[in-house]
Protein backbone atom coordinates (compact mmCIF):
# COMPACT_ATOMS: atom_id res chain seq x y z
CA UNK A 1 0.00 0.00 0.00
CA UNK A 2 1.38 3.57 -0.54
CA UNK A 3 2.54 5.29 2.09
CA UNK A 4 2.02 8.56 3.60
CA UNK A 5 -1.74 7.87 4.38
CA UNK A 6 -2.89 7.93 7.73
CA UNK A 7 -5.31 4.88 8.78
CA UNK A 8 -8.50 6.58 9.87
CA UNK A 9 -10.58 4.26 11.70
CA UNK A 10 -11.76 0.53 11.43
CA UNK A 11 -14.61 -0.22 9.04
CA UNK A 12 -16.97 -2.04 12.09
CA UNK A 13 -16.59 1.07 13.97
CA UNK A 14 -17.87 3.33 11.01
CA UNK A 15 -20.45 6.19 12.68
CA UNK A 16 -22.30 8.22 10.22
CA UNK A 17 -23.07 11.12 12.50
CA UNK A 18 -18.78 11.59 12.71
CA UNK A 19 -17.81 10.82 8.71
CA UNK A 20 -20.81 12.78 8.15
CA UNK A 21 -18.75 15.76 9.47
CA UNK A 22 -16.15 14.98 7.24
CA UNK A 23 -17.58 14.37 4.21
CA UNK A 24 -19.26 17.83 4.63
CA UNK A 25 -16.43 19.65 5.70
CA UNK A 26 -13.38 18.76 2.94
CA UNK A 27 -12.92 20.43 -0.47
CA UNK A 28 -12.31 16.63 -1.38
CA UNK A 29 -13.06 13.70 0.62
CA UNK A 30 -12.37 10.11 0.48
CA UNK A 31 -13.00 6.47 2.03
CA UNK A 32 -10.87 3.67 1.14
CA UNK A 33 -11.13 0.12 2.30
CA UNK A 34 -8.91 -2.13 0.60
CA UNK A 35 -9.81 -5.91 -0.14
CA UNK A 36 -9.43 -8.11 2.85
CA UNK A 37 -8.29 -5.34 4.61
CA UNK A 38 -10.11 -4.09 8.35
CA UNK A 39 -9.08 -0.48 8.33
CA UNK A 40 -10.73 2.71 6.04
CA UNK A 41 -8.36 5.08 5.28
CA UNK A 42 -9.34 8.71 5.46
CA UNK A 43 -7.89 11.22 2.36
CA UNK A 44 -9.49 14.47 2.53
CA UNK A 45 -8.03 18.16 0.93
CA UNK A 46 -7.58 19.75 -2.18
CA UNK A 47 -8.50 18.24 -6.02
CA UNK A 48 -6.95 19.12 -8.28
CA UNK A 49 -5.35 17.82 -12.03
CA UNK A 50 -2.79 14.95 -11.06
CA UNK A 51 0.89 16.08 -11.77
CA UNK A 52 3.69 13.28 -11.47
CA UNK A 53 5.40 13.00 -7.63
CA UNK A 54 2.05 13.98 -6.35
CA UNK A 55 1.51 11.84 -2.77
CA UNK A 56 -2.14 11.20 -2.93
CA UNK A 57 -5.64 9.71 -4.26
CA UNK A 58 -5.74 9.89 -7.69
CA UNK A 59 -8.64 9.71 -9.55
CA UNK A 60 -9.05 9.08 -13.50
CA UNK A 61 -11.55 9.17 -15.97
CA UNK A 62 -11.53 6.58 -19.21
CA UNK A 63 -10.55 9.68 -21.80
CA UNK A 64 -6.96 9.98 -19.49
CA UNK A 65 -8.70 12.86 -17.38
CA UNK A 66 -6.14 12.32 -13.95
CA UNK A 67 -6.93 13.80 -10.39
CA UNK A 68 -5.46 14.28 -7.30
CA UNK A 69 -7.11 14.33 -4.18
CA UNK A 70 -4.08 15.60 -1.52
CA UNK A 71 -4.38 14.65 2.21
CA UNK A 72 -4.02 18.13 3.51
CA UNK A 73 -7.64 18.19 5.88
CA UNK A 74 -8.35 21.44 4.28
CA UNK A 75 -12.30 22.73 5.18
CA UNK A 76 -15.06 22.96 2.84
CA UNK A 77 -18.70 22.78 2.99
CA UNK A 78 -20.08 20.53 0.55
CA UNK A 79 -20.87 17.13 -1.30
CA UNK A 80 -20.50 17.45 -5.21
CA UNK A 81 -24.12 15.49 -6.39
CA UNK A 82 -24.44 14.97 -10.31
CA UNK A 83 -27.35 15.49 -12.09
CA UNK A 84 -29.77 13.74 -13.93
CA UNK A 85 -29.89 13.45 -17.86
CA UNK A 86 -31.36 11.05 -20.60
CA UNK A 87 -28.54 8.69 -22.91
CA UNK A 88 -29.64 7.13 -26.05
CA UNK A 89 -28.57 3.69 -24.63
CA UNK A 90 -29.97 3.69 -21.21
CA UNK A 91 -33.02 1.85 -22.23
CA UNK A 92 -33.31 -1.41 -23.66
CA UNK A 93 -34.48 -0.29 -27.21
CA UNK A 94 -31.25 2.48 -27.41
CA UNK A 95 -28.93 -0.42 -26.27
CA UNK A 96 -29.55 -2.30 -28.79
CA UNK A 97 -29.43 0.09 -31.28
CA UNK A 98 -25.93 1.00 -30.35
CA UNK A 99 -25.28 -2.77 -30.39
CA UNK A 100 -25.95 -3.49 -33.84
CA UNK A 101 -23.28 -0.33 -34.44
CA UNK A 102 -20.40 -2.23 -31.93
CA UNK A 103 -21.68 -5.58 -33.22
CA UNK A 104 -21.07 -4.70 -37.13
CA UNK A 105 -17.47 -3.89 -36.47
CA UNK A 106 -17.07 -6.89 -35.03
CA UNK A 107 -18.37 -8.79 -37.89
CA UNK A 108 -16.36 -7.08 -40.13
CA UNK A 109 -13.14 -7.64 -39.03
CA UNK A 110 -12.55 -4.02 -37.70
CA UNK A 111 -12.05 -5.14 -33.69
CA UNK A 112 -11.36 -8.53 -32.60
CA UNK A 113 -13.01 -7.31 -29.03
CA UNK A 114 -14.92 -3.93 -27.70
CA UNK A 115 -16.74 -2.97 -24.95
CA UNK A 116 -20.13 -1.56 -24.57
CA UNK A 117 -21.22 0.02 -21.57
CA UNK A 118 -24.41 2.30 -20.45
CA UNK A 119 -25.47 3.43 -17.41
CA UNK A 120 -29.08 3.37 -15.37
CA UNK A 121 -30.87 6.30 -13.80
CA UNK A 122 -32.47 5.58 -10.67
CA UNK A 123 -34.71 7.44 -8.03
CA UNK A 124 -34.22 7.77 -4.53
CA UNK A 125 -32.21 9.58 -2.41
CA UNK A 126 -28.76 8.08 -1.27
CA UNK A 127 -27.42 8.04 2.27
CA UNK A 128 -24.29 7.79 1.43
CA UNK A 129 -22.19 6.63 3.89
CA UNK A 130 -24.51 3.83 4.87
CA UNK A 131 -23.69 2.71 1.31
CA UNK A 132 -20.28 2.83 1.97
CA UNK A 133 -21.02 0.92 5.27
CA UNK A 134 -23.25 -1.85 3.29
CA UNK A 135 -20.44 -2.40 0.84
CA UNK A 136 -17.56 -2.87 3.21
CA UNK A 137 -19.63 -5.04 4.66
CA UNK A 138 -21.22 -7.34 1.21
CA UNK A 139 -18.17 -6.90 -0.72
CA UNK A 140 -15.03 -7.65 1.64
CA UNK A 141 -12.77 -9.01 -0.78
CA UNK A 142 -13.56 -6.23 -3.18
CA UNK A 143 -11.46 -2.56 -3.08
CA UNK A 144 -14.27 -0.15 -1.91
CA UNK A 145 -14.61 3.52 -2.29
CA UNK A 146 -16.29 6.46 -1.49
CA UNK A 147 -15.03 9.41 -3.45
CA UNK A 148 -16.34 13.05 -3.21
CA UNK A 149 -14.94 16.84 -4.80
CA UNK A 150 -15.96 19.41 -6.73
CA UNK A 151 -14.51 18.22 -9.67
CA UNK A 152 -15.46 14.94 -9.76
CA UNK A 153 -18.62 14.71 -8.04
CA UNK A 154 -19.65 11.73 -5.39
CA UNK A 155 -19.01 8.28 -6.49
CA UNK A 156 -19.43 4.94 -4.91
CA UNK A 157 -17.39 2.27 -5.89
CA UNK A 158 -16.70 -1.80 -5.03
CA UNK A 159 -14.50 -3.24 -7.94
CA UNK A 160 -12.56 -6.70 -8.23
CA UNK A 161 -9.83 -5.39 -10.64
CA UNK A 162 -6.85 -4.31 -9.69
CA UNK A 163 -4.80 -2.15 -12.52
CA UNK A 164 -1.61 -2.08 -11.64
CA UNK A 165 0.51 -2.73 -8.18
CA UNK A 166 3.92 -1.20 -8.06
CA UNK A 167 6.50 -0.53 -5.18
CA UNK A 168 9.84 0.67 -7.14
CA UNK A 169 10.87 -1.51 -9.52
CA UNK A 170 8.37 -4.57 -8.77
CA UNK A 171 4.83 -4.99 -10.19
CA UNK A 172 1.44 -6.96 -10.61
CA UNK A 173 -1.49 -6.37 -12.74
CA UNK A 174 -4.80 -8.79 -13.85
CA UNK A 175 -6.18 -9.87 -16.76
CA UNK A 176 -10.02 -9.71 -15.78
CA UNK A 177 -13.03 -10.89 -17.94
CA UNK A 178 -15.53 -13.10 -19.08
CA UNK A 179 -19.07 -12.58 -16.82
CA UNK A 180 -21.32 -15.42 -15.63
CA UNK A 181 -23.57 -15.48 -12.47
CA UNK A 182 -23.10 -18.35 -10.43
CA UNK A 183 -24.29 -22.03 -11.06
CA UNK A 184 -24.55 -21.31 -14.84
CA UNK A 185 -21.87 -23.99 -15.79
CA UNK A 186 -18.80 -24.52 -17.95
CA UNK A 187 -17.14 -21.00 -19.52
CA UNK A 188 -18.27 -20.10 -22.89
CA UNK A 189 -15.62 -20.18 -25.76
CA UNK A 190 -16.72 -16.67 -25.99
CA UNK A 191 -15.80 -15.76 -22.24
CA UNK A 192 -12.72 -17.29 -22.52
CA UNK A 193 -11.70 -15.67 -25.51
CA UNK A 194 -12.62 -12.32 -24.31
CA UNK A 195 -10.20 -13.28 -21.73
CA UNK A 196 -7.60 -14.20 -23.66
CA UNK A 197 -7.71 -11.33 -25.46
CA UNK A 198 -6.91 -9.03 -22.46
CA UNK A 199 -4.21 -11.16 -21.00
CA UNK A 200 -2.56 -11.27 -24.15
CA UNK A 201 -2.65 -7.34 -24.91
CA UNK A 202 -1.25 -7.28 -20.92
CA UNK A 203 1.79 -9.78 -21.62
CA UNK A 204 2.63 -8.30 -24.66
CA UNK A 205 2.31 -4.47 -23.16
CA UNK A 206 4.49 -6.01 -20.33
CA UNK A 207 7.12 -7.75 -22.31
CA UNK A 208 7.90 -4.33 -24.10
CA UNK A 209 9.02 -2.67 -21.10
CA UNK A 210 9.75 -5.18 -18.55
CA UNK A 211 12.75 -7.42 -17.92
CA UNK A 212 10.79 -10.22 -16.31
CA UNK A 213 6.91 -10.71 -17.18
CA UNK A 214 5.56 -13.80 -15.01
CA UNK A 215 1.97 -14.90 -15.63
CA UNK A 216 -0.76 -17.51 -13.95
CA UNK A 217 -3.12 -19.48 -15.80
CA UNK A 218 -6.77 -18.47 -15.67
CA UNK A 219 -9.15 -18.94 -13.14
CA UNK A 220 -12.20 -18.67 -11.67
CA UNK A 221 -12.79 -15.71 -9.11
CA UNK A 222 -15.87 -14.30 -7.28
CA UNK A 223 -17.06 -10.74 -7.63
CA UNK A 224 -20.41 -10.42 -5.30
CA UNK A 225 -23.01 -12.97 -6.99
CA UNK A 226 -21.23 -12.85 -10.46
CA UNK A 227 -17.67 -14.98 -11.58
CA UNK A 228 -14.60 -13.55 -13.77
CA UNK A 229 -12.14 -15.19 -15.21
CA UNK A 230 -8.89 -14.10 -14.09
CA UNK A 231 -4.98 -14.21 -15.21
CA UNK A 232 -2.42 -12.62 -12.70
CA UNK A 233 0.71 -10.94 -13.68
CA UNK A 234 3.92 -9.97 -12.08
CA UNK A 235 7.20 -8.02 -13.67
CA UNK A 236 10.24 -6.62 -12.97
CA UNK A 237 10.71 -3.14 -14.64
CA UNK A 238 12.95 -0.21 -14.63
CA UNK A 239 9.92 2.03 -15.59
CA UNK A 240 8.29 4.83 -13.85
CA UNK A 241 4.83 3.39 -12.50
CA UNK A 242 3.16 6.51 -14.65
CA UNK A 243 4.97 4.98 -17.81
CA UNK A 244 3.13 1.50 -16.92
CA UNK A 245 -0.26 2.78 -16.40
CA UNK A 246 -0.01 4.89 -19.80
CA UNK A 247 0.61 1.69 -21.38
CA UNK A 248 -1.32 -0.14 -19.85
CA UNK A 249 -4.81 1.90 -19.69
CA UNK A 250 -7.39 1.90 -20.73
CA UNK A 251 -6.89 -2.44 -21.31
CA UNK A 252 -9.25 -4.51 -23.14
CA UNK A 253 -11.44 -5.05 -20.50
CA UNK A 254 -12.88 -1.48 -20.40
CA UNK A 255 -11.81 -1.03 -23.92
CA UNK A 256 -11.06 -3.00 -26.94
CA UNK A 257 -8.43 -4.33 -29.53
CA UNK A 258 -7.15 -2.79 -31.65
CA UNK A 259 -6.58 -0.48 -28.67
CA UNK A 260 -6.75 2.81 -30.07
CA UNK A 261 -9.28 2.24 -32.86
CA UNK A 262 -11.61 0.89 -30.33
CA UNK A 263 -10.95 3.84 -27.56
CA UNK A 264 -11.74 6.47 -30.37
CA UNK A 265 -15.11 4.42 -31.87
CA UNK A 266 -16.25 4.10 -28.61
CA UNK A 267 -15.68 7.50 -27.60
CA UNK A 268 -17.78 8.70 -30.58
CA UNK A 269 -20.30 5.57 -30.93
CA UNK A 270 -21.45 4.98 -27.28
CA UNK A 271 -24.00 7.70 -26.95
CA UNK A 272 -22.85 9.04 -23.37
CA UNK A 273 -19.43 10.13 -21.61
CA UNK A 274 -18.42 7.63 -19.09
CA UNK A 275 -16.43 10.02 -17.40
CA UNK A 276 -14.79 8.42 -14.08
CA UNK A 277 -16.55 4.89 -15.50
CA UNK A 278 -13.61 2.67 -16.44
CA UNK A 279 -11.47 4.41 -15.74
CA UNK A 280 -8.80 4.02 -12.56
CA UNK A 281 -8.32 5.20 -8.66
CA UNK A 282 -6.35 4.50 -5.77
CA UNK A 283 -3.17 5.46 -3.86
CA UNK A 284 -0.35 6.71 -5.09
CA UNK A 285 3.47 8.03 -4.22
CA UNK A 286 6.39 9.09 -6.39
CA UNK A 287 7.89 5.74 -6.37
CA UNK A 288 4.79 3.50 -5.72
CA UNK A 289 0.81 2.89 -6.37
CA UNK A 290 -2.06 0.95 -5.99
CA UNK A 291 -4.38 1.53 -8.74
CA UNK A 292 -7.95 -0.36 -9.10
CA UNK A 293 -9.86 -0.47 -11.94
CA UNK A 294 -13.59 1.82 -11.68
CA UNK A 295 -15.56 -0.60 -12.13
CA UNK A 296 -19.63 -1.69 -10.08
CA UNK A 297 -19.96 1.94 -9.47
CA UNK A 298 -22.82 4.33 -8.60
CA UNK A 299 -22.36 8.36 -9.18
CA UNK A 300 -24.94 9.69 -6.85
CA UNK A 301 -27.12 13.20 -7.17
CA UNK A 302 -29.61 15.15 -5.26
CA UNK A 303 -32.56 12.61 -5.82
CA UNK A 304 -30.85 9.43 -7.85
CA UNK A 305 -28.12 8.41 -8.66
CA UNK A 306 -26.51 6.62 -11.90
CA UNK A 307 -25.44 2.95 -12.13
CA UNK A 308 -22.71 1.92 -15.04
CA UNK A 309 -21.77 -1.24 -16.55
CA UNK A 310 -20.32 -2.91 -19.72
CA UNK A 311 -19.43 -6.33 -21.23
CA UNK A 312 -16.92 -7.06 -23.73
CA UNK A 313 -18.77 -8.15 -27.18
CA UNK A 314 -16.80 -10.65 -29.05
CA UNK A 315 -17.96 -11.58 -32.72
CA UNK A 316 -20.65 -14.10 -31.74
CA UNK A 317 -22.30 -11.72 -28.67
CA UNK A 318 -25.70 -11.17 -29.14
CA UNK A 319 -27.77 -8.40 -27.53
CA UNK A 320 -30.25 -10.11 -25.25
CA UNK A 321 -27.19 -12.03 -23.42
CA UNK A 322 -24.79 -8.43 -23.52
CA UNK A 323 -28.12 -6.58 -22.00
CA UNK A 324 -28.66 -9.08 -19.05
CA UNK A 325 -24.78 -9.00 -17.88
CA UNK A 326 -24.97 -5.37 -17.83
CA UNK A 327 -28.29 -6.11 -15.36
CA UNK A 328 -26.30 -8.23 -13.48
CA UNK A 329 -23.10 -5.95 -13.19
CA UNK A 330 -25.08 -2.81 -11.84
CA UNK A 331 -27.05 -5.02 -9.35
CA UNK A 332 -24.02 -5.89 -7.81
CA UNK A 333 -23.53 -2.49 -6.65
CA UNK A 334 -27.38 -1.66 -6.30
CA UNK A 335 -27.32 -3.84 -3.39
CA UNK A 336 -25.33 -1.50 -1.76
CA UNK A 337 -27.15 1.38 -1.92
CA UNK A 338 -29.43 2.89 1.12
CA UNK A 339 -32.23 5.33 0.54
CA UNK A 340 -32.57 7.73 2.86
CA UNK A 341 -36.03 7.50 4.63
CA UNK A 342 -38.49 10.40 4.67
Amino acid sequence: MAKGIEVFFEVNLVANTKINNYLCNMKGMVLYRGANQDEVLRIAGRAMPYEEGMNGFIISGFKGRKLVILDERMEGNNVWLASNSTDENSTKEGYERVFGAFHERLTDGTFDKIVLSRRKWFDGEIDILASFNKACELYKDQTVALISSEMTGTWLVATPELLLSMDDKCGSTMALAGTMKEGEGEWSEKNRAEQRVVADYIGDTLRKCSETVMEERPRTVRAGRLLHLRSDFQFITQRHWTNIVQRLHPTPAVCGMPAKKAFAFINENEGYDREFYSGFFGLATEKSCLLFVTLRCAQIAQNGYWLYAGGGLMAESNAESEWKETENKMETIRRCLVTKRI
